[in-house]
């Protein structure tokens, strides 16, 4: 099966780790509550590209839901598994929604901008919801701060995790998203963006990176709630299928 961190070779100077997101923020302003905040309470979710299940742990201690995995990389999967988390090693196909759905909840947690064909996918998960099901995304925000001021100097510099990991394919702003989601058959609304006071750009700015990830956070916040567009790390999206076909 093809490793999907295969594609990050020569962006970087070493291949990634397969267990490099193997940790989630338990703050309530980043990724994992947003989707928690979400999913109703019961919901049976799919999570597509789960990793090692960092995700699904920390929004699943504030949300009682059963969440079923599904994650093509074996080792990524089975520090899932060893969570306790039921994952299917594999890809995202329609068999999946035969033999397990259907769901009320499919989840793509920075899974779409990892995806040579993103609408795709999102045709297949339309396909596995209950009648009143819908879809919660996240992607990266590609107009964060951080990557304007880079480029604004020349600088496109690929990382190893962040809005810059090199393994990302597609790149996504707030009104591209929507923009996106409605033209292959989805309302969307964005739910929430994330501050991730861990991202490399945090890391090797002066100003940031000798302060702690809570002191950072009470900075970034205002600012984020602001202009999400701006200094939102993450934009969370929920989807309802439209009458439109993809």
């Amino acid at each position: 099966m093809f490793h999907p961190d295969d594609i990050s070779a020569g962006f970087v100077s070493e291949p990634v780790a397969a267990a490099r997101y193997d940790h989630a923020s338990v703050s309530v302003h980043d990724v994992p509550r947003l989707l928690a905040n979400q999913i109703p309470s019961g919901a049976f979710v799919l999570d597509v590209g789960c990793g090692t299940g960092a995700t699904i742990a920390a929004y699943g201690k504030h949300v009682a839901c059963k969440v079923l995995g599904i994650e093509p990389d074996s080792t990524r999967a089975e520090i899932a598994r060893s969570r306790g988390i039921e994952v299917i090693h594999g890809l995202y196909l329609p068999e999946v929604n035969v033999q397990y759905g259907p769901f009320d909840v499919i989840v793509f947690a920075d899974v779409l901008e990892h995806l040579s064909n993103p609408a795709a996918i999102l045709h297949v998960a339309r396909q596995g919801l209950k009648e009143k099901g819908f879809i919660l995304v996240s992607v990266p925000n590609v107009a964060h701060w951080s990557v304007r001021l880079a480029l604004l100097f020349g600088n496109f510099q690929h990382d190893n995790v962040g809005i810059m990991d090199a393994t990302h394919l597609r790149w996504f702003t707030k009104q591209s998203a929507i923009t996106f989601f409605e033209r292959i058959g989805f309302t969307a609304s964005c739910v929430g963006s994330s501050v991730n006071t861990g991202l490399p750009a945090y890391n090797r700015t002066p100003i940031f990176r000798r302060l702690s990830l809570d002191s950072r956070e009470r900075i970034l916040k205002p600012f984020v709630s602001v202009l999400p567009g701006l200094f939102g790390c993450q934009h969370v999206f929920l989807l309802r299928p439209t009458a439109t076909k993809l």
